[in-house]
């Protein structure tokens, strides 16, 4: 088990509030250009919700592409991270009866009405924001990490977004990838299941657009390097190995994101 990073990273964006009750973390207003369009891109966090860490994350994706990148919360009442792996002393989420072990968090994430996956409402009225805040009006992206990944892969179903991206990933299928006709990166830790290797990777291939798609593993991560599991996590390796593999991902996701939009 890797222990989530608990850190006081600050993060240079702000929280507004929209469509009366849903929060998000925005950086761009010293990206967005007043008299063009422009891009952006929403991340869906892991189940810790909208941690320091997730918004190094996105700190991060905002200077490097120089797009609008914006986090909602998706996740009203999110796993705290202190509580990893899960004690029955510790915090948990209304409605989850305190236990020791994983099987608590997994039936929460599986069960509970605040991870459903479907977020098509919610996502056209971070669009529709983006477009009046920020000029918005060219290509809108998405990328999730863990859970989040699952609530992007339906978005894209959907046809809500432009470009998808995956970090580590849970619950993706086969068919998320088949619904999906807009680009796709999926990048993996050594502990993805196989199938997506053996699946979904394959179905990638098979794209009118596959030049554009991105499958890479990073062998020696773990799940959650991207985001609350990474920097500053209890691992056991380095944490400039860890430093390194976050500033890789990062610089991934850029040119996954500017290739999918030529």
């Amino acid at each position: 088990n890797v222990k989530p990073a608990i850190n006081d990273y600050k993060g240079v964006g702000k929280n507004v509030t929209i469509d009366d009750c849903l929060e998000i973390y925005i950086i761009g207003d010293a990206v967005v250009n007043k008299d063009t369009g422009n891009n952006a891109i929403i991340v869906a966090t892991d189940v810790f919700g909208a941690t320091n860490n997730a918004k190094q994350f996105a700190d991060a994706l905002a200077q490097a592409t120089g797009y609008v990148v914006c986090m909602p919360t998706f996740i009203k009442d999110p796993w705290d991270p202190s509580n990893i792996p899960p004690t029955k002393s510790g915090k948990f989420p209304a409605g989850v009866e305190p236990a020791d072990g994983t099987d608590c968090l997994v039936n929460w994430i599986l069960n509970s009405h605040d991870l459903r996956i479907d977020r098509k409402d919610q996502i056209e009225a971070v669009k529709s924001f983006l477009a009046e805040e920020y000029n918005v009006t060219n290509k809108v992206g998405a990328v999730g990490m863990c859970w989040g990944a699952k609530v992007c892969f339906n978005a894209a179903g959907k046809g809500l977004i432009d470009a998808v991206a995956a970090c580590h990933g849970s619950f993706l299928t086969e068919d998320d990838a088949e619904q999906c006709d807009v680009p796709m990166c999926l990048l993996n830790s050594k502990d993805e299941p196989e199938l997506y290797e053996k699946d979904i990777k394959p179905v990638m291939n098979t794209k009118a657009f596959k030049d554009k798609n991105v499958f890479k593993n990073y062998p020696t991560m773990h799940h959650g390097w991207m985001g609350t599991r990474g920097i500053g996590a209890d691992t056991d390796f380095s944490q400039q190995d860890q430093v390194e593999a976050f500033a890789q991902g990062i610089s991934d996701l850029t040119n996954f994101f500017v290739s999918a939009w030529e």
